[in-house]
């Protein structure tokens, strides 16, 4: 399935990822970030940006902190089921230094809270 899948779609994969780490905020659920594990690696080699999925994994990164879970940990869940170039992308992701995994150093920040809570 992931090598059918083009520009266009991937860039809609990955803009779904960062949706769910809002989700996942919102909700205090983990099933959101395993969505958007999914689909960020889906998407992961076939952006126009080989860097746009950074962003989204420091949402999902951030998201899975706020809840209580750890990106490692949600990963574990769903490993398995991913394409090995987006696990492998993924995984290099959260070997980062924490302070390179952040919103900040993204250029991402956070608005609203509770059931307006939002990556943008």
């Amino acid at each position: 399935m992931a090598d059918s899948i083009d520009v266009r779609t991937a860039g809609v994969f990955s803009a779904y990822g960062q949706r769910m780490a809002s989700t996942a905020v919102r909700t205090q659920s983990v099933g959101p970030l395993k969505r958007g594990l999914v689909s960020v690696s889906l998407a992961e080699g076939r952006l126009n940006q080989p860097y746009d999925n950074l962003f989204v994994l420091a949402a999902l990164n951030d998201a899975a902190t706020l809840i209580g879970s750890t990106l490692e940990i949600v990963l574990a869940d769903v490993a398995r089921v991913l394409p090995q170039t987006g696990l492998t992308a993924i995984q290099k992701f959260n070997q980062r230094q924490d302070r390179d995994k952040t919103l900040e150093s993204m250029g991402l920040r956070t608005t609203g809270s509770g059931r307006t809570f939002l990556y943008e």
